[in-house]
């Protein structure tokens, strides 16, 4: 069992057979918000909107 398996047996009530099964237990809505908040540290903006180096 890999490590990650291993965490997510431990913290999910509810843990699929295979680990590519665990996208279903996630709320699509979530992921979006996760994804947009990664591109928004990737690409930082000030508050003018000058993106910051």
């Amino acid at each position: 069992m890999s490590l990650l398996e291993s965490a997510l047996r431990q913290t999910l009530p509810r843990v699929p057979e295979r680990l590519d099964e665990l996208s279903a237990l996630i709320d699509p809505a979530w992921i979006e918000q996760a994804l947009a908040a990664s591109r928004v540290m990737q690409n930082p903006v000030n508050d003018s909107g000058m993106q910051l180096s």
